[in-house]
């Protein structure tokens, strides 16, 4: 059962983006999750396995820029966040 990998290029053949392949480093989260908690959110701390994943390749001189977040930094690059389709925590 192998994992779907994509890889898009313009017509010269430039790679444009690129899922990621390579070997994963572990997450380390950052603080004790008293912010997280305090508006409203739940942090999963032992979630070994996603059903759904999805992970790009970043080259080194690239930024990540906003999520629809409306507070932290404006770029998201080196963080790992969790999608939902609802704003009810």
């Amino acid at each position: 059962d192998e994992d779907l990998k994509i890889s898009l290029y313009d017509k010269d053949g430039f790679l444009l983006c690129e899922d990621y392949d390579g070997e994963r480093k572990p997450f380390i989260r950052r603080g004790d999750g008293d912010f997280n908690s305090g508006e409203g959110h739940k942090l999963e701390r032992d979630q070994e396995k996603h059903k759904v994943e999805v992970l790009k390749r970043m080259f080194g001189n690239e930024y990540f820029y906003g999520l629809g977040e409306t507070t932290g930094h404006i770029n998201k690059k080196g963080y790992s966040y969790i999608g939902w389709n609802s704003d009810n925590p």
